[in-house]
């Protein structure tokens, strides 16, 4: 039986540069971006030019959580790989739970 979770390994930030939730295409219905909780600065969200000014900020140990509203007509699936992130501080982490797409 396989699991509705699906994790993506941590991914370490870099002050300054927009890093993309994936590398590759990935398609997903809802997904939680943890901010961990030995991190020293916010870590942004956003789209490929997120920073400081722009993003929505979280703070060590807070996480956003983001889902497709199917209610508004839509298809129901979000492309992680145009979700980025950036940070204040080099080496935040941020850890990410999905639940994967399902659709045609």
């Amino acid at each position: 039986m396989s699991s509705i979770l699906s994790t993506l390994s941590p991914i370490s930030l870099t002050a300054g540069v927009a890093t993309p939730l994936s590398s590759t295409l990935l398609f997903v219905s809802s997904i939680i971006i943890y901010a961990d909780n030995l991190n020293t600065g916010n870590v942004y969200i956003g789209g490929p030019t997120v920073d400081a000014t722009s993003g929505v900020p979280l703070r060590a140990n807070q996480s956003q959580n983001l889902s497709y509203d199917l209610v508004w007509g839509g298809n129901g699936k979000i492309d992680v790989s145009k979700i980025y992130l950036d940070t204040d501080t080099t080496g935040n982490v941020v850890r990410v739970i999905h639940v994967p797409w399902i659709g045609g």
